[in-house]
């Protein structure tokens, strides 16, 4: 029995394996003209951002950075800064009726 569990042990570790990769992409923002490499992830924020097509990624970075865009460390930083002022508004509103 020990030797036909250990055969059965090594045909498991012969299956073939399917193998997980991340898949890279860069995306690009006009409107904060930022530029952000992100993966299956680490994906970017909805407004604004745009993906940059693949035939074009070998060149496009430093095209963008020949144009002025930085490279994104928050690509959510439109959408953190609308949150923000949303829940300073709210919590405006609520304060001031309060009163």
């Amino acid at each position: 029995m020990k030797r036909y569990s250990f055969i059965i042990f090594l045909l498991i570790l012969l299956l073939p394996v399917s193998s997980y990769g991340t898949v890279d992409y860069l995306s690009v923002n006009h409107v904060t003209k930022e530029y952000y490499w992100g993966n299956e992830d680490n994906e970017t924020g909805w407004i604004g951002w745009e993906t940059v097509p693949e035939g074009q990624l070998d060149t496009a970075e430093e095209e963008f950075e020949e144009l002025g865009y930085t490279r994104a460390l928050n690509p959510f930083k439109i959408e953190s800064i609308l949150i923000l002022a949303i829940g300073v508004s709210v919590f405006g509103i609520y304060f001031f009726e309060r009163k």
